[in-house]
């Protein structure tokens, strides 16, 4: 995150939100086939076995003849399981033991499941739970569901049926498991690689032209990171940014030839960081705290998504010195209608974040201060997709919109086409398919 010491620079600096990167080896296959498939297989089970021994059980049930099956089906297949008789016994041995799952009968007589249920939802949100009933009442699957049930099964089952129950929930719980550590490690790895970017641009603050390049250069080093799943723009201070720098650009009105080639480099070099912002694999967001004028609300308008604070205020205010705002008309004219555009270039005047949004150039008003917060969240929304699917999606939305209508839909077919059939394509229809979390390789 940045710290509001930060000195206040012509543009606002980015903070990169992390992904995770997973790097999976398949060594099956390799070298000369083994003849003793048998015992192959059995080597397998033997590990997958010890693998699952690691999950602990908990089984609640006042029949003891349920109880017993249940207890003994899942120890066959490898399951550390403890058996409790009611729900007043499950309750103390949860106080004193950890568990990866719990399977509790519905109706018993002192404690029942659901009160079982809701002690466990309230202390231990992620520790799947697991309804056991004879009761053929959706009405009751329905209610335990909605109070935070895993799923629900009735009585009478068959051993498989228990086994298979099992296995999905443990499934769920790890894909919990996994969501919440990368969550706890991501606002570390966000703030250490902000911190870098920030001690990097405190060195250029002075400088102008290259404070433009250094961004540029930030982008294209996003860009080829594959770590980067989307990007947070964000700023301190009392503007988000103002735009150029018209006393640097008025004191070149003394070069020879008035300024003509640092205004044109200037100019094209902001134009070129603002098409990579668009260009950019990873979804860019315009986390807005306060005023953003000319070139700073080109900026805003370059980005994919932006949230902003309810006191922030855009306008395009060239008009008003006698310098029409030109380039930031380039962006701002992609994102809001022609008459609005022409409202805010003609007039110079500014306009509040709630009319922004309501003429598109933002996505939605925060009370203020908490706009950053809203950025990384809706970050971490679009961190959790596929980061090849949300490439392919960037690409052609920005691509399709300068293409006539039946162009646009031939190239969208197309587009389609080839993500249908990457990985992560199949990959997700099939975790939908199945009910579970899909398992995201990025290809």
């Amino acid at each position: 995150m940045l710290e509001e010491s930060t000195p206040s620079l012509p543009f606002p600096w980015l903070a990169k939100f992390m992904g995770e990167t997973v790097l999976a080896m398949n060594l099956a296959g390799l070298g000369a086939p083994d003849p003793a498939v048998n015992e192959s297989a059995e080597a397998d089970a033997r590990a997958d076995a010890r693998r699952r021994r690691a999950a602990r059980i908990l089984v609640v049930d006042d029949e003891a003849h349920v109880r017993s099956m249940m207890g003994s089906t899942l120890e066959r297949h490898g399951y550390d399981v403890q058996l409790a008789s009611s729900g007043h016994e499950a309750l103390e041995i949860l106080e004193q033991n950890a568990f990866d799952l719990v399977l509790t009968d519905i109706l018993m007589q002192d404690v029942n499941g659901i009160a079982v249920l809701d002690h466990l939802h309230a202390q231990q949100p992620q520790l799947p739970v697991v309804m056991v009933s004879a009761v053929h009442d959706i009405g009751v699957a329905i209610d335990a569901m909605r109070r935070g049930a895993y799923d629900y099964l009735l009585k009478p089952f068959a051993p498989e049926h228990l086994v298979n129950m099992v296995q999905r929930a443990l499934d769920y719980r790890r894909a919990l498991q996994d969501t919440h550590n990368y969550q706890q490690n991501l606002e570390h790895v966000v703030s250490a690689r902000t911190e870098m970017l920030r001690q990097a641009m405190e060195n250029l603050e002075h400088s102008y032209d290259v404070t433009l390049e250094a961004l540029g250069d930030a982008l294209t080093a996003i860009a080829h990171d594959d770590s980067m799943r989307a990007v947070v723009l964000a700023a301190n201070g009392p503007t988000f940014c103002a735009g150029h720098d018209l006393k640097e650009l008025n004191r070149h009105r003394s070069d020879s030839d008035r300024g003509r080639a640092y205004f044109k480099h200037i100019m094209t070099t902001c134009s070129t960081m603002m098409q990579q912002i668009v260009t950019l694999p990873q979804p860019v967001i315009a986390a807005v705290q306060a005023t953003a004028t000319a070139a700073g609300c080109q900026l805003v308008a370059s980005c994919d998504l932006a949230i902003t604070s309810r006191t922030a205020k855009f306008a395009t205010p060239g008009v008003n010195l006698g310098l029409f705002c030109s380039t930031p008309m380039v962006a701002l004219s992609r994102n809001v209608s022609r008459k609005h555009g022409m409202e805010m270039l003609l007039t110079g005047e500014m306009i509040s974040a709630e009319h922004a949004a309501r003429i598109g150039l933002v996505n939605f008003v925060v009370d203020a201060g908490s706009e950053r917060a809203e950025a990384l969240k809706l970050a971490k929304k679009i961190a959790s997709k596929s980061t090849l699917t949300v490439k392919i999606g960037k690409e052609a939305f920005y691509r399709q919109l300068e293409m006539p209508l039946a162009e646009a839909y031939k190239y969208a077919s197309d587009v389609m086409v080839e993500n249908m059939l990457a990985r992560d394509a199949e990959e997700g229809i099939g975790a939908f398919i199945d009910k579970r979390e899909p398992k995201w390789e990025d290809r």
